[in-house]
This record gives structure tokens, sequence and C-alpha cells, in this order.
């Protein structure tokens, strides 16, 4: 077996191992690849968000930071940088790091659903609404958007719409935890 291929499926496992809340098989994976292949990138992203699910911000922060002045322009870590940010409320923070992500790889729906959040979240709902509404024009078939715009129209009285978007989340499979998030 190639190292290649080796190591495509030792990253598989640690996705793996987080999707399935075993985040400590996770760290040990990921620990592992760091030991052959120092500051590999999906390997510390991953390491950071197994240390971030465990509440670890400090130690999640100081991965991805080490991550990002090595790899500058990997969106993944960008990202994780502001969902760290977005767990603590600090939320300037977490916008910039969003907003890097999203300069890095403008087409990663998730990126911008993260950036349009915490946006939604600063009170800066119209340019929330317009990103998500961008996503859901591009064809999205997440819920998330729907139910974010939702909640967004709410806020701003416009309910009819924001019924509009709870019937379109609903067809894109929303379940009723997700729906309940709408104010």
């Amino acid at each position: 077996m190639s190292d290649q291929v080796e190591l495509s499926v030792e990253l598989n496992k640690a996705a793996e191992c987080y999707r399935n809340h075993d985040f400590g098989a996770a760290k040990s994976v990921c620990e592992s690849i760091l030991a052959h292949i120092p500051d590999h990138p999906d390997a510390l992203n991953v390491l950071a968000l197994a240390e971030r699910a465990k509440k670890k911000w400090g130690k999640a922060e100081e991965i991805v930071r080490h991550g990002i002045n090595v790899h500058d322009r990997y969106a993944p870590l960008h990202n994780t940088l502001g969902l760290i940010a977005l767990d603590q409320r600090r939320l300037p923070e977490a916008e910039a790091a969003f907003r890097q992500a999203v300069e890095c790889k403008p087409n990663k729906q998730d990126f911008r659903i993260n950036l349009s959040r915490v946006l939604h979240e600063m009170g800066n709902l119209d340019d929330a609404k317009a990103m998500l509404t961008s996503i859901i024009d591009e064809g999205s078939l997440l819920a998330n958007p729907f139910v974010l715009r939702a909640s967004i129209s709410a806020e701003l009285g416009k309910f009819d719409k924001a019924c509009a978007d709870i019937a379109l989340a609903e067809e894109n499979g929303a379940d009723a935890g997700e729906l309940a998030t709408v104010k």
C-alpha cells in the first residue's frame, strides 16, 4: 500500500472517529499522522476539532493557529478557528476567521453559512440574509440556510417570508430541533 493511500485511510479513520464522537481516538490517530508528517493540515484540523468538542478551547485554538501559521490559505483551519471563537462568544474574531475561510474557499457553503450565522448573531441581519439567499439561490439542498433565513425574517417582522422558509426547510429535511431555533 502506498504512503498516500495509507495517509488517506488514516485521515478518514480520524474523521470517522470524530463524527462518531470518539474524540480520544480521533486525537490519537491525528497525533500518529503528525508524528510522521508534521504540520499536516487535515490532521491538525481534525485534532483541533476534537479538542474543541471536549471544550478544550485553548488547546484547540493553539493547534489551529499553528496550522494557520504553516498553511495560511487552508480554509478549514480558518473555519475551525471561527467555530472556536464562536463557542466562546468572541463574535468579531469568529467573523474575521469565517471571512478568511470564505475568502480562501468561496464556494464552500458550510463556511458561508457559518459566516452568515455569526453576522446574524452580531445583529447584521441584512448581510446575513443576503448571504443565505445567495446560498439558497445556488440550489442548496441543505435545510440550514432556510432555517437561518426564517429566523432573520422573523426578527425583521417579515412573518410571511419566515413561514415560507420554514416550509422550505421542512421540505429539505429540517427536523424539529432545527426548526425550534427560529425565533
